[in-house]
């Protein structure tokens, strides 16, 4: 090869080596430009990833306190069922106790009108008995 061509050869792989390197240089500077919008991406998923990891948090409490209202809940049911068996039993007291009370009124109101009747009986008798000494 001659001088000429080989200098000739040079220029022209110069060139295209200069175009393959631009080419080049653009296509990195797109994968740049690619790769800081992934780094974006990258960056919103993770704030996406952040609130769900909020979210989960607050689910989780949010059930551990339905969960305590829930045994909450059933502890007052029974307390409720509990004293609605002891007002039932206080209520059965109240009626025996009514029918004692009744019974005792029927008696008291016996002995009344017996007690009543002696002191009528009595009183007639001293009534007799002052006339009888001052007659």
């Amino acid at each position: 090869m001659a001088p000429n061509e080989y200098k000739e050869l040079v220029e022209f792989i110069g060139i295209r080596f200069d175009r393959t390197d631009n080419r080049l240089t653009g296509l990195e500077d797109r994968l740049t430009g690619v790769e800081d919008r992934l780094t974006g991406v990258v960056d919103r998923l993770t704030g996406v990833e952040d609130r769900l990891t909020g979210v989960e948090v607050g689910h989780e409490s949010l059930r551990d306190d339905l969960r305590a209202v829930a045994e909450a809940v059933v502890a007052n049911s029974r307390k409720i069922e509990e004293n609605g068996r002891r007002i039932e039993e206080n209520g059965r007291r109240i009626e025996q106790n009514g029918v004692r009370i009744d019974a005792l009124t029927f008696r008291f109101g016996a002995l009344e009108s017996a007690v009543s009747t002696r002191f009528d009986d009595h009183e007639e008798r001293i009534i007799n008995l002052e006339k009888e000494s001052s007659g």
